[in-house]
């Protein structure tokens, strides 16, 4: 029996193997019998990552079953080549495996340098937009756009889901996704401080958003004591003096912007309650002739300062019992 006629007799017997077994493996695809002429044979529709068992050697064989045929298959080619070359080296003669086909795939999709513009929709200007829009995505899918050497691509329906991932001995579940870092410049600085600001801002509406919907309450609310205690806890975890310093000076720009936010809202005592009576008065005036009593003012702004005051007492013994307990 010749070489090529074994080699038939192999996939004779993994097409009767085919036809007559049932496997659920999502990585394989049954070909119709044109296109199996078309490009090979029924040898395609079978996944068979790894490589044949040798027991002796304490290789457990393939990943997937239904692999006997492809065994004795791969086996058999790696005794002939042997046999032509003389040679008793270790052969390969798998064609490129599914792992380098994902990988190519995957490397078409998203790539290294790849810079995030935006996510659903979102628009990325710091690091940890990404992390916000990731951890807000619903979906096995996102749709990404990147820049990539200087012009913009658009990846619709990209599959990123989150995996555990071994960090310094501790498990931790990620996306997979690593990031650069670029060398800082003044004007570098500066940008990337406005930016960050704009993401502050951006954290501060949704939090007052989540607050109106009711997705957060007065538990999850904190003020000097709260503050100084995540302070604290955030400096402790930065691992150097520095780094401790740099996450204290980071919740502290934070606070400021939160509380330039908050001070321009129309609520009375803030600066936005004043802005706001303004206008209500002007406008007051415009329609009825008569400007706007002052005491008026006065007294929605002593209620709003009165209960200010109230919010913070009960906001401060929350943090204190959340200490206590």
């Amino acid at each position: 029996m010749g070489v090529t006629s074994k080699v038939f007799d192999y996939i004779a017997m993994e097409q009767r193997r085919q036809e007559t077994t049932v496997e659920l493996i999502a990585s394989e695809n049954f070909t119709s019998e044109a296109v199996c002429r078309a490009v090979g044979s029924c040898l395609t529709n079978k996944y068979s990552e790894g490589y044949p068992a040798h027991r002796e050697m304490g290789n457990q064989g393939r990943y997937y079953g239904g692999c006997l045929v492809v065994d004795e298959l791969e086996t058999y080619c790696i005794a002939k080549w042997r046999e032509v070359f003389h040679t008793d080296y270790h052969v390969n003669v798998q064609p490129h495996s599914g792992t380098s086909a994902n990988l190519a795939a995957y490397m078409a999709l998203l790539q290294p340098g790849d810079r995030i513009l935006s996510i659903n929709g979102h628009t990325i200007s710091v690091y940890q937009d990404v992390s916000t829009q990731l951890a807000s995505a619903s979906g096995e899918t996102l749709d990404l756009v990147v820049e990539r050497d200087g012009e913009p691509v658009v990846l619709n329906d990209l599959p990123l889901t989150p995996k555990d991932y071994t960090v310094d001995g501790q498990t931790v579940t990620m996306y997979g996704i690593y990031f650069d870092k670029e060398q800082a410049t003044a004007s570098g600085v500066l940008v990337q401080s406005w930016k960050t600001c704009g993401y502050f801002a951006r954290a501060v509406w949704s939090g007052l958003a989540m607050l109106v919907t009711g997705q957060v309450g007065l538990h999850d609310m904190s003020g000097p004591v709260g503050i100084v205690s995540y302070l604290g806890q955030a400096g402790s975890q930065g691992g150097s003096v520095a780094a401790g310093m740099q996450n204290v000076c980071y919740i502290i720009a934070l606070i400021a912007v939160n509380l330039a936010i908050m001070n321009l809202l129309p609520l009375p005592a803030l600066d936005g309650g004043r802005i706001f009576l303004l206008i209500v008065g002007e406008v007051w005036q415009l329609l009825s002739g008569r400007r706007l009593d002052p005491k008026y003012e006065a007294w929605i702004h002593g209620a709003g300062f009165a209960l200010l005051l109230l919010l913070m007492v009960v906001v401060t013994f929350s943090d204190i019992w959340k200490l206590v307990t």
